[in-house]
Parts: C-alpha cells; sequence; structure tokens
C-alpha cells in the first residue's frame, strides 16, 4: 500500500475508535447528569465523576457481555475492581443492566428496582463511574460503580 493510502487509513481508523469512545463517554456522562437529577429530588448532593471509577466501571460493563453477574467471570467479587484500579474507598455499591439502548432507559429501569434506586439515591456515595460496551451483537451493557 502507498505510504500515503496507508497512513489515512491508519488516521481514519483511529478517528472512528475515538469517535465511538466520545460516543460512549456522552451516553456515560448522561447517566450521571440523571443519577445527580435524582439526587437532587430527594435534596441529596450531587455524585462526582471519577475518571478511575470509569475505566473500572467500562471494564465491568464489558465483563457482563461473558457473565451476566455481580461477580466477575473469574468468579471473584465484583469489589475486587476496585482494588485493580488502586481506588481507595471505604465503601462501594454497583448498578448493572442489559439491553437498554440509552441513559434514559437504563435509568428508568435502574430507578423502578429497589435495589438499584438505593445504590442510586445512597447518602453516603460521594462518587461514581459509568461504564458501557456494546458488544458484537449491538447488545448494551451498562455499570454504574458507586463509593465512598
Amino acid at each position: 500500500m502507498h505510504e500515503y493510502l496507508k497512513q489515512t487509513y491508519y488516521n481514519r481508523k483511529a478517528n472512528l475508535s475515538s469517535n465511538k469512545l466520545d460516543s460512549f463517554t456522552n451516553l456515560e456522562n448522561e447517566v450521571l447528569k440523571i443519577v445527580n437529577e435524582e439526587r437532587k429530588k430527594v435534596d441529596l448532593p450531587p455524585l462526582f465523576n471519577n475518571k478511575q471509577l470509569n475505566l473500572a466501571a467500562r471494564q465491568r460493563a464489558k465483563e457482563q457481555s461473558i457473565k451476566f453477574a455481580h461477580r466477575r467471570p473469574s468468579g471473584d467479587d465484583c469489589f475486587t475492581i476496585i482494588k485493580q484500579y488502586n481506588i481507595k474507598c471505604s465503601g462501594m455499591g454497583e448498578n448493572l443492566a442489559m439491553g437498554q439502548t440509552s441513559p434514559s432507559q437504563v435509568m428508568e429501569c435502574w430507578m423502578n428496582s429497589e435495589g438499584h434506586r438505593k445504590n442510586i439515591l445512597y447518602e453516603k456515595f460521594r462518587e461514581m463511574g459509568v461504564g458501557l460496551y456494546i458488544d458484537i451483537n449491538k447488545r448494551y451493557y451498562w455499570a454504574q460503580i458507586f463509593i465512598y
């Protein structure tokens, strides 16, 4: 392949990956926005975005495509992700979902589930990471990780 064509091909490939990641980030940020709107309704402080938690949540979302559970595909407890990403905290919660194709859909499901709603509205949580993974079959997997 001619050097110019090769460089153009690789630049386009990199841009597509970057655009995909940007669109995931936008969807993940929208989930955080909706979470904070829900917390505001009950006079709770907003949760802060934590970039390390976002990476951990993305990994947990991807792991759901292998095994949809609060246990990791290795069999380890979901909370081991915190140690893997060197995140310091006193407590943690996790919400998972599969199939919803938008932030509003996934948040509606979580808010209509008692356990998930409790995590979203737990007054001790101060930070949150959100992860999204879309598999080759276009199935969406979501993860939220909360810490205090």
